[in-house]
C-alpha cells in the first residue's frame, strides 16, 4: 500500500499531465521489473504510442549490455532451480511415465531471449541506440572527487553506478545537440538523482506515468490543438519553411521506375515543380511542439537509365535485343508524400521532418 497516496495525490495521479517531450528512455530497472518480456502489456502500449508517433524511444549500448547480463542471470537462476527439481521429477516419471520431462535450459537460451528483446527494441519500440561506452574512466574519477551523482551522498563509492550513468550522459549530449529534452523512467536512486539535477532530463518513476502522459496528449489532439495547428500552417512563412524542410528528404526516397522504358532503373530524383500541402492529422502535442502526419502532393524529376533499342535488332531464338545502347532520360512524375512534421508552437519553426513512407512507384 502506498501510504503517501492521499486523496489529493490520488487525484493528481489520476490526471496525468501531457507530454513535455516525445523522447523517452527506459532504465534497466524498468525492464527487469517487467521480466524483460516484450509481450508485457506496458511494453505493447509503448509500441502503440511509438506507432502513433507520440513517443520516440531511446536506449544505449550500456543499457543493452546490462539487460543481456540480467537475462543471463535470470536464466541461470532458473537452470539451478530446475536442476534441483529434476531428481524428484525423474523419480516420479518412473511411476507415471506420462509426466512431461523437465525442460532443458541450454547455453543458448539466454542469447535467444536477449535476441528477442533486442528485436523488439529495434522493430517494435524503434529505439534509437546511443553509444555510451566511449567515456574515459578519468571522467568518472572526476565526478567522484567533485561529488557529482552518484557520488553525492555521504560515504558513496558507487563506481558501478557511475559507469552506468554514462548512458544518461550520452542521452544528455544527444538532447543538447538536437535541442530536445527526454524522459528518464526509473526507480533507481542514483539515476533519479542524476536526472533530477539535469536541465535536459525529466525523471519519471514508472512506465505507467509515461504512458499516462502520452494518452493525455492524445486526448488533447483536437480542439485547441487543431486551432493551433491551423494557425501555424497559415503563417506567411510556412510555405517557404515547408519547401526548405522537404529538400533534404529527396535523398531518402526510394523511387522505383515501373514504366515502359526497357530495363529502366532509377538513378536519381529531385523536386521539380510545385509542392502542395494537402491535409494533416495531429499525432502529438507537448508544451513546446506539435507533431503532424502530413500528406503533400509534389512533382519530381526522376533520372532513369534504360536500354535504348532504337537501332537494336530482336533475336527471337535467344529472346534478346542486339545492338541496344544504354541511355538516360528524365521522367516527370507526381507523388503524394507521407510525412511526420514537427513545429515549435511559439513561432511555427519546423524542427523535424521524417518520411513515413519512402518507396514510390513512377512510370
Amino acid at each position: 500500500m502506498d501510504r503517501d497516496a492521499t486523496p489529493e495525490n490520488r487525484k493528481k495521479q489520476a490526471e496525468p499531465l501531457p507530454l513535455e517531450t516525445r523522447h523517452a528512455f527506459l532504465d534497466t530497472q524498468v525492464f527487469r521489473k517487467l521480466r524483460h518480456n516484450p509481450a508485457n502489456r506496458a511494453l505493447k502500449l509503448v509500441a502503440e504510442q511509438v506507432e502513433a508517433h507520440r513517443l520516440v524511444m531511446h536506449t544505449t549500448d550500456i543499457t543493452l549490455q546490462e539487460i543481456s547480463r540480467q537475462i543471463a542471470e535470470d536464466v541461470e537462476q532458473s537452470r539451478v532451480a530446475l536442476a534441483k527439481a529434476r531428481k524428484d521429477l525423474d523419480r516420479w516419471r518412473h511411476t507415471v511415465p506420462d509426466i512431461a520431462p523437465m525442460p532443458d535450459l541450454g547455453s543458448d537460451t539466454a542469447a535467444s531471449l536477449f535476441a528477442a528483446f533486442r528485436k523488439a527494441s529495434t522493430h517494435e519500440w524503434r529505439a534509437e541506440e546511443h553509444r555510451a561506452t566511449a567515456r574515459p574512466a578519468a571522467d568518472v574519477f572526476a565526478d567522484y572527487f567533485a561529488r557529482r551523482p552518484p557520488f553525492d551522498t555521504a560515504g558513496s563509492k558507487e563506481f558501478p553506478d557511475a559507469f552506468a550513468l554514462q548512458a544518461l550522459q550520452a542521452l544528455e549530449a544527444w538532447c543538447a545537440a538536437n535541442g530536445e529534452t527526454m524522459y528518464v523512467v526509473t526507480k533507481d536512486a542514483a539515476v533519479l538523482r542524476y536526472a533530477t539535477a539535469s536541465k535536459l532530463l525529466h525523471p519519471l518513476e514508472t512506465i505507467e506515468e509515461l504512458l499516462g502522459a502520452a494518452e493525455s496528449s492524445a486526448d488533447g489532439e483536437d480542439g485547441d490543438a487543431e486551432a493551433l495547428a491551423d494557425a501555424l500552417l497559415n503563417l506567411p512563412e510556412f510555405d517557404y519553411r515547408f519547401e526548405q524542410a522537404l529538400e533534404p528528404l529527396i535523398e531518402g526516397l526510394e523511387i522505383v521506375y515501373v514504366g515502359d522504358l526497357p530495363d529502366g532503373e532509377t538513378t536519381g530524383a529531385s523536386f521539380g515543380g510545385t509542392i502542395h500541402f494537402v491535409d494533416y492529422q495531429i499525432v502529438s502535442r507537448t508544451s513546446r511542439r506539435i507533431g503532424l502526419l502530413v500528406n503533400s502532393d509534389v512533382e519530381i524529376d526522376v533520372d532513369v537509365a534504360f536500354e535504348n533499342r532504337r537501332y537494336a535488332a530482336y533475336d527471337r531464338e535467344d529472346d534478346v535485343w542486339i545492338g541496344g545502347e544504354w541511355d538516360t532520360t528524365v521522367v516527370k512524375a507526381a507523388i503524394t508524400l507521407e510525412l511526420y512534421l514537427e513545429m515549435e508552437v511559439t513561432n511555427g519553426e519546423i524542427v523535424k521532418t521524417d518520411l513515413i513512407r519512402n518507396e514510390y512507384h513512377v512510370g
